[in-house]
């Protein structure tokens, strides 16, 4: 069992499983205390002995207006724009969270949050869609045996290494019940994704062999992106 509680509850529960312990009970060991810090919103902290709290419907509510006005202006067209509203807005609070280590207090700011150029949700989710939009323009299957050997240009290797550290990533944040490692790696994965993106031409030239390969990564990429954002508790749409 995890108790998930702010970090003022430390000690408490620490003399918890210690009294536990003392008393033969043998399946304390299973337990474990995983303190958070504080959040404040523009500088001031929750608080409601002091009369300060905000609601977390009306942060959400705020958070898929604001998203729904920036796709208005850069994706006026986009289809199914209220839904790509609410899993954008609703996932980039959820990634201000969770893109910080647990233990740290953590100051929230919704313009900050909503960025889509930024180390932040929205930023991931639009590589994703990103590289969706590519193996829809490809039009075809994925060929999961496409000859990975073909791949070798740098912006490739540096995309296929950052994938292989995807499943030690998870083994140390199930280890520390640490979700941060998992928010931090899906942001390299994105940086990393989009310098490929903008140095690699996936589709251009007559080398069917070759491209089939760079799609098969491109897929790759995809997958983990999704697996990263789900992971998390967030969505991962296909357009933006």
């Amino acid at each position: 069992m995890v108790y998930v509680t702010d970090s003022r509850q430390k000690l408490h529960f620490q003399q918890l499983f210690l009294g536990m312990e003392r008393a033969g009970m043998d399946w304390i060991d299973r337990c474990e205390h995983a303190p958070f810090g504080l959040m404040s919103f523009k500088g001031k902290t929750f608080s409601t002995r002091k009369g300060f709290s905000v609601i977390l419907e009306d942060v959400l509510e705020q958070a898929i207006a604001l998203t729904a006005a920036i796709i208005a202006e850069k994706n006026p067209d986009l289809a199914g724009s209220a839904e790509v509203a609410r899993q954008v807005g609703i996932s980039a609070v959820v990634f201000a969270d969770v893109n910080n280590r647990r233990t740290r207090d953590i100051s929230f700011d919704l313009e900050d949050v909503l960025n889509f150029d930024g180390e932040t949700g929205p930023y991931v989710q639009y590589t994703h869609a990103r590289f969706c939009s590519i193996l829809r323009k490809y039009g075809r299957d994925v060929d999961l045996s496409a000859d990975v050997s073909r791949l070798g240009v740098p912006g490739e290797m540096r995309l296929s290494r950052k994938l292989v550290e995807f499943p030690q990533v998870l083994d140390n944040a199930t280890r520390d019940n640490e979700p941060s490692f998992v928010a931090s790696y899906v942001l390299d994965l994105a940086t990393v994704a989009n310098k490929f993106y903008n140095e690699v031409p996936v589709l251009a030239g007559d080398d069917a062999v070759l491209i089939a390969a760079r799609v098969r990564l491109v897929d790759a990429a995809r997958r983990v992106l999704s697996t990263g954002l789900y992971l998390l508790g967030m969505s991962a749409p296909e357009e933006m």
